[in-house]
């Protein structure tokens, strides 16, 4: 497909509809051809990537917040 051109909308319909169709098949299919082992190391790697992503978040909100302000000296009162 070139730049600046669409496809006319009967055909954007058509593969909107087909796209959605094999979409739902692909995953259900994906994962009975596969084996436990393949099941296993695909999960392992997306809670890695999770993780990955869930630090990222953390380190970028801890660098939002303003740093603490040192607690002031207790004060003393005056001398009996």
């Amino acid at each position: 497909m070139t730049r600046g051109r669409s496809l006319p909308p009967e055909a954007l319909e058509f593969f909107r509809k087909h796209g959605a169709k094999g979409g739902k098949i692909g995953g259900k299919r994906r994962l009975e051809t596969m084996t436990p082992e393949e099941r296993s190391a695909i999960a392992k790697k997306a809670s890695q990537k999770a993780a990955e992503v869930r630090s990222k978040k953390a380190a970028a909100k801890a660098a939002k917040k303003p740093a603490k302000r040192a607690a002031k000296p207790a004060r003393k009162g005056p001398a009996d």
